[in-house]
């Protein structure tokens, strides 16, 4: 049939094979590989044949089924063939074709004009979830996010297959990125469901004798248009587009906010101070003169203060993931985050708006603290400037452009 079937299912359809967890389904299948390797070639040969004795007598009767299977899916279905012809068709072709089945598909049924109680569409939803993350649907909470809830790209993928089978929809797996909670994509699913045209009865016996003729297929547009070349005038008379500045937030040398900033600047205050032994021993790594390799020939820097002062649980991160995080990452979120109260808008009141996110960013060394850090995968995502946007993005639901930009 093609489908994926969870080892759930299968152990319910009888299968006779051992079902395991993911997780272990590769040691299990190394152990008995491990096992059967000890045998001499002569005994596994006999017991391969003795295995196939069942699947051999049945190997004819089954290539029966599938070949009468494609007949009514593929080879007879009329539907399938026009979409196929109106694809990949090249000229004209007439082919008799058998007449379709009446029977109307789930999607038609969802078509009719009655659109589909959002109530309705979240239940059908949680059901299938629950399905594919193994739990009990009353755990599923729909304000919960999916990567809380246990949701991998892989079960993602076929969560959003099944809603599109059960819908006749054709809805992108990667939605539950930008609709990562139930509540949300049961909303999304119901705005796909309700705006479908209601269909027609058609007489299917009426043209079941009629031939059907396959034209060619219309080319699609390109997605590629020529932008008109902006001419000298043009150029000199266009004005930029205002903006406003609304909210903004920084972090300084002996400066924790904006306030202090100015403060610092209208003073004429020298916030360069020596490095301060938190940061490292200026008698170990000074050295006067001309740099050397182990050493500094400066003893001078405007230090941030607070800079390893994170509450990760605040903003969704795990303490051990936070303390693989570059610093200037962690400071960029909590940075945010101010510039949002400092416009007087609730950090989480954009959440699902085009609101954008835009980062000047380069890297730094502080991976090379720790050779492990370097081996871990959150030692790779706390120093990836490229996610640095995304972090903000992710974390607020905002669903504009989203970009980290090397400004070195």
């Amino acid at each position: 049939s093609a489908r994926e079937y969870t080892g759930r299912a299968l152990g319910e359809r009888g299968v006779g094979e051992a079902v395991l967890p993911r997780a272990e389904v590769l040691p299990a299948a190394l152990a008995l590989a491990s096992r059967m390797a000890r045998h001499p070639r002569h005994r596994l040969v006999g017991l391969k044949a003795l295995w196939n004795v069942g699947l051999a007598e049945r190997v004819d009767e089954t290539f029966a089924r599938e070949l009468d299977m494609h007949d009514k899916t593929f080879v007879g279905d009329a539907a399938t063939l026009a979409r196929i012809e109106g694809r990949f068709g090249s000229g004209s072709a007439t082919m008799p074709v058998v007449a379709p089945k009446s029977t109307p598909s789930r999607a038609a049924a969802s078509a009719t004009g009655r659109e589909t109680p959002a109530l309705d569409v979240k239940t059908t939803l949680r059901r299938l979830l629950a399905q594919e993350l193994q739990m009990p649907e009353d755990d599923i909470d729909e304000q919960a996010q999916f990567v809380d809830l246990g949701l991998d790209s892989i079960v993602g993928v076929t969560w959003v297959r099944r809603i599109n089978e059960t819908y006749g929809l054709a809805i992108e797996a990667t939605r539950v990125y930008s609709h990562p909670t139930l509540a949300l994509m049961a909303r999304h699913v119901g705005e796909q469901v309700k705006p479908m045209a209601p269909v027609e009865a058609v007489d299917v016996a009426a043209s079941a004798n009629a031939p059907t003729t396959f034209a060619d297929a219309p080319r699609r547009p390109s997605i590629l248009r020529r932008r008109p070349h902006a001419t000298a005038a043009t150029r000199r008379t266009a004005e930029p587009e205002a903006i406003a500045v609304i909210g903004m937030a920084g972090r300084f040398p002996q400066a924790n906010d904006l306030d202090a900033f100015w403060r610092n600047l209208a003073e004429g205050r020298d916030c360069i101070d020596e490095v301060p032994a938190s940061r490292w021993s200026v008698e170990r790594y000074y050295r006067a003169g001309a740099a050397e390799p182990g050493h500094t020939n400066s003893r001078w820097m405007g230090a941030l203060d607070g800079h390893d002062q994170f509450d990760p649980l605040f903003f969704s991160i795990s303490p051990k993931e936070a303390e693989h995080m570059d610093p200037q990452q962690r400071l960029f979120l909590q940075t945010c985050w101010h510039a949002f109260e400092d416009a007087a808008y609730g950090p989480r009141s954009l959440a699902g708006t085009r609101c954008g996110v835009f980062v000047g960013v380069t890297n730094t060394d502080y991976q090379q603290l720790s050779a492990e850090q370097r081996r871990t995968a959150q030692g790779f995502t706390g120093n990836a400037t490229s996610i640095l946007a995304g972090r903000v993005a992710y974390l607020l639901d905002l669903q504009g452009p989203c970009l980290s930009i090397d400004t070195a």
